[in-house]
Formats: C-alpha cells, sequence, structure tokens
C-alpha cells in the first residue's frame, strides 16, 4: 500500500484521535506490500469529499450465529434510517434520524429494543479531510441508552455485580466514543488519502486499545487491499466503485488473558470458582464498496468471528463459536 509520506502519522491520528492510543504506542509499525505486485496494475488513491446535502437511506441488518458446546442459536434484526451530510464550522456535520426497523421483520421486543437503541446514534463532526473531530450527544446517547436498559440491569441478581460493572462501562462515553470513532474507522478513516495497487495485500503491525478494555495494550495484525472494481449507482447515476477490504487479528494470547481477566471474574459470583477462557482467537473483516475519489459509500460490511472455549469448572468445558454480521446499505436520491 504505497501511501503519502503522512500515512502513519494520519493513521497514527486516527487511532490516537479515536481510540485514545498515543502515537508513542505504534510500535514496529510496518507498511509494505506483501504479495500480489504486478507491472502497470491499476492504482487507485482514495479521498473523502462527502457533499453538503448528500443524504442516503440506510439499511442496516446484523446478524449473529452462535455454538456454545451443543448448543446453536441465531439472531436477526435489521434498522432503516436517513444520513444527512450537513455543513460545520468544522467541515462536515453526519446526523442520522428517521429510524424505523425494517419492515421485512416482526416487530418482536428485541427488534422494538434495536430500533429505539439505533434511533438515539450521535452525531459526527469530520473535517473536510474526512478525519473524525468530535461526537456529539454522547451524554444524552448514554442516558437514553440506560433508560432502555435499566429494566434488564434491574432484573439482574445482586450478586451479578460484575456484569452490571461491564455495562455500566459499556454506556460510558468513552466506551460511546471508541464505538462510534470505530465505526467512522471501517466507513472512512482508516482509507483516508491511501494509494492501493489493485490485487496487492499491505500489512501493518501495531499496539493498541480496543473499546472494552481502553487501559489495555492488544499487538494487532492489520491486512488491507484493493480487491476489485464495480458498478454502483447514486440516484439515477452509474459511478465506478472499488472493494477495499480489511481484516485484522488481536493477539490470541492477549486476548484470552483479558478476558480471562476481565470477563471470567466478574462472573464469579454466578458461577463458583468464576469462568477461564482458553484459546480465544478472534478476526475481523471489514469490506467496503465506495467510490474512490470521495469514499462515498454503497455498501459496508464489518464481521467479528471468535472462536474458543470456556472452562466453567465443574460445570466443564464448552467450546465456543460466534459470527457476527454487519451490514449498511446506501441508496441516494438523485442529484439536482
Amino acid at each position: 500500500m504505497a501511501r503519502n509520506p503522512g500515512f502513519v502519522l494520519t493513521h497514527g491520528a486516527w487511532r490516537r484521535n479515536l481510540t485514545a492510543v498515543s502515537a508513542a504506542l505504534l510500535l514496529c509499525t510496518i507498511v509494505q506490500p506483501v504479495f500480489g505486485q504486478k507491472e502497470n496494475a491499476d492504482v487507485v488513491i482514495t479521498s473523502f469529499d462527502w457533499p453538503v446535502g448528500l443524504q442516503a437511506q440506510v439499511m442496516h441488518q446484523r446478524i449473529q450465529i452462535r455454538e456454545s458446546g451443543d448448543e446453536r442459536d441465531s439472531t436477526a434484526n435489521g434498522v432503516k434510517y436517513r444520513m444527512l451530510v450537513e455543513r460545520h464550522p468544522a467541515g462536515r456535520l453526519i446526523s442520522y434520524d428517521e429510524f424505523s426497523v425494517d419492515g421485512a421483520q416482526s416487530m418482536t421486543d428485541q427488534a422494538a429494543l434495536i430500533d429505539r437503541l439505533g434511533a438515539i446514534s450521535p452525531r459526527l463532526v469530520v473535517s473536510d479531510y474526512g478525519e473524525l473531530v468530535d461526537v456529539k450527544d454522547l451524554d444524552q446517547v448514554s442516558q437514553a441508552a440506560r433508560t432502555l436498559l435499566q429494566p434488564m440491569l434491574d432484573s439482574m441478581p445482586a450478586e451479578a455485580a460484575g456484569i452490571t460493572a461491564m455495562l455500566d462501562q459499556m454506556l460510558s462515553k468513552e466506551f460511546l466514543m471508541s464505538k462510534a470513532a470505530e465505526e467512522w474507522g471501517s466507513l472512512v478513516g482508516v482509507w483516508l488519502e491511501t494509494e492501493f495497487e489493485l490485487g496487492a495485500v499491505y500489512e501493518l503491525a501495531v499496539d493498541e486499545s480496543i473499546p472494552l478494555f481502553p487501559d489495555r495494550i492488544v499487538p494487532f495484525l492489520y491486512q488491507f487491499r484493493l480487491s476489485k472494481w464495480t458498478e454502483c449507482r447514486r440516484g439515477e447515476a452509474l459511478a465506478k466503485c472499488v472493494v477495499l477490504e480489511m481484516t485484522s487479528f488481536p493477539d490470541p494470547e492477549t486476548m484470552t488473558a483479558l478476558l480471562d481477566e476481565m470477563v471470567g471474574d466478574a462472573v464469579t459470583e454466578l458461577v463458583p470458582g468464576g469462568v477461564r477462557y482458553r484459546d480465544w482467537k478472534i478476526e475481523n473483516h471489514v469490506r467496503l464498496v465506495a467510490e474512490p475519489s470521495g469514499l462515498i459509500p454503497h455498501h459496508l460490511q464489518v464481521t467479528q468471528a471468535v472462536t474458543g472455549s470456556v472452562d466453567a469448572g465443574r460445570e466443564g468445558v464448552a467450546s465456543f463459536a460466534q459470527i457476527r454480521t454487519r451490514t449498511w446499505d446506501y441508496r441516494y436520491a438523485p442529484f439536482r
């Protein structure tokens, strides 16, 4: 991935500003093609340019499939909303409104909760170059989410203090900002001002924190590539899009130890002796279909695959596998 000279600084700033990681933690950084280099191959340089007034109808779907021991379950729900780009003194204001549950799905309690949580999404302020500057309405989002989730918290037994504390952390402003920054990074931030060679794969090794464990550092390996060109449609007009892909692998030993320390001990009162995590492996994959000149999105898919096992003492050891997929499809009105 031949980048401009500021790539490492840009990537470091994105991580520093959005996930509270100092540039000093960007250790042993490697940016290089690992295969696929060809003579005279297509080269694409991405840039940000979401025009003020841009509106999109967004279809957001979540699918989760989980296997634990002999049990298997799956959930699916969808939300529709409007994305609007407005002028802001710092650049652009990205806001979301007009939320509704996907009409193709029944209005279950879970779908209704997802709908109501989605409708309290924060607004984002981004620069004219696509860097996230600020996340608005975090106090309101945190309080509204807590109000919606409070009946569930009240139903928990008093001894589940560890779980309650974990949920408190997930409703904190710091966690909500990290999640908003992570999603903006998948959509725009990680691709900014980058030169891709079609078919080449590039690696980046970096130490960073993650939203659930903001005070701990995890080694990550990232792989990036531009896999192909494809046609897309913005309103009535055809456009040329690229398919950009990123895969990340947090270090398995570090993640297993973190889960052991911060999650396993949280359920000690519910499971005598607590639970211990073993051989936990996580793979995250992002696939973005966007117009390279502008990074206007048409489709985004974020998938996380998790495997491992849980030792619950007298309850025995159970294998665990989960695949969680989130997709966003963007439909644009014709430009005038």
